[in-house]
């Protein structure tokens, strides 16, 4: 979580960073032992500089089930 937030206000040039109950969920879905490695989140900044942290669209690595072969 704190690897997320520092990241995102970093690139986004601000402190005040809100993180999404979707993404939330998908950091903490295997718990704290195990979080994922990658994942896919789109950042949105309003007018008032505030910046928020939805999941991405597209190819996820964190989809919850395996591939099966």
């Amino acid at each position: 979580m704190r690897f997320l937030r520092e990241f995102v206000a970093q690139r986004m040039k601000t402190t005040e960073v809100s993180i999404s109950e979707e993404t939330n969920g998908m950091l903490w879905q295997r718990g704290i032992s195990k979080p994922p490695r990658h994942i896919r989140v789109r950042v949105v900044k309003d007018k008032e500089g505030r910046v928020i942290v939805f999941p991405g669209e597209g190819k996820s690595r964190t989809s919850g089930t395996p591939a099966s072969s």
